[in-house]
């Protein structure tokens, strides 16, 4: 995925997504979203958004460079 739009974007760091996980684990929540602005971003627009929208953005992000 290196060679595509997604595999080319920040991450969050995953040290601090598992600890924010187990912590959300051993509080009982049943759903965590991770901590960077850009992940919650993008999970209150997917609340938001059709289906067809996040296919499409989907697409996009995945195809390789070479073939766009």
């Amino acid at each position: 995925m290196e060679d595509t739009r997604v595999g080319r974007m920040p991450k969050d760091d995953p040290g601090r997504v598992a600890k924010h996980g187990y912590d959300a684990l051993m509080g009982g929540k049943q759903k965590v979203v991770a901590e960077s602005l850009l992940s919650k971003a993008m999970a209150v627009g997917n609340r938001f958004l059709p289906d067809s929208v996040k296919a499409k953005a989907s697409r996009l992000i995945s195809v390789p460079s070479g073939r766009r």
